[in-house]
């Protein structure tokens, strides 16, 4: 049981790289794992009950939409409650799907975040995990003013519409967090090919005493580069598992957002 918790801890540097965005999955009632005492660990009771909450947010704040629209609209009211209807229902079950999806792999999440650590310790670069960590708050801090800018400029006059638009931040900063991650990824990607070319260049090293002082050594570089290969490749799999569901939802929301903006221009 040690040797399980004591691999399941994370560094102090990147748990600050995390922070922002394990901030904003909790802001949005989607946490993904639980990080208690540096050790990060699958989501708990705690964790489930916020997660059924944003579940019954977003629910709630559909069925409040398809109600008072009715009473916004002028014209054309049959279609409009068809749509409005479907739009309920797709929301409601896209974050069943969501919640689903977080319960499901939970596991997943958690091997995501200690592949990505054990794949940054190879590199040894703490200043790679500020810059990360100043990225993830900028993304969070992008979308945030967005989604307030276009509060502002297109339904500042209509109540339900506003909490409307705040619950699709439900859906916004899942992708988000998994824009992050991914760009991470590629990140961790850049200092693997450094690292190889590196390699590369020194086993090409012409000078025979610096060759021969670097062969003890090579073997076990050689190692680190595999195994860091391995992780990444292990990294990239659990993210598509993890994501591709969440990925395929905003693309089809996103479709859904502009028509309902087509409507509003038309009936508004």
């Amino acid at each position: 049981m040690k040797e399980v918790l004591l691999n399941n801890l994370l560094d102090k540097e990147f748990q600050k790289m995390l922070f922002p965005l394990n901030l904003m999955q909790t802001v949005i009632l989607q946490p993904k794992y639980r990080i208690l005492n540096g050790f990060v660990t699958p989501i708990g009771l705690r964790e489930y009950f916020i997660c059924f909450l944003g579940v019954i947010v977003v629910i709630f704040v559909n069925l409040i939409k398809w109600y008072s629209s009715k009473f916004y609209y002028e014209v054309d009211l049959a279609s409009v409650d068809t749509l409005l209807a479907f739009d309920t229902a797709f929301y409601s079950l896209s974050s069943f799907v969501l919640l689903t999806v977080n319960f499901v792999q939970s596991k997943n999440n958690v091997l995501l975040i200690l592949k990505l650590q054990q794949v940054y310790k190879v590199f040894d670069s703490n200043s790679g995990l500020k810059k990360t960590r100043n990225y993830n708050c900028v993304a969070i801090l992008i979308i945030t003013l967005t989604c307030l800018l276009f509060l502002i400029i297109n339904y500042g006059r209509h109540f339900h519409q506003i909490i409307f638009v705040i619950s699709l931040y439900y859906f916004d900063g899942n992708i988000i967090f998994a824009i992050q991650i991914m760009k991470f990824l590629e990140h961790e990607i850049k200092m693997w090919l450094k690292a190889l070319d590196r390699f590369c260049v020194t086993c090409s090293e012409p000078n025979h005493n610096k060759l021969t002082k670097y062969f003890s050594e090579i073997e076990q570089q050689e190692t680190r580069l595999f195994t860091a290969f391995l992780d990444i490749m292990e990294a990239f799999k659990l993210y598509k598992y993890i994501f591709q569901y969440s990925v395929s939802i905003r693309a089809f929301y996103s479709l859904l957002v502009a028509r309902d903006f087509i409507y509003a221009e038309f009936y508004y």
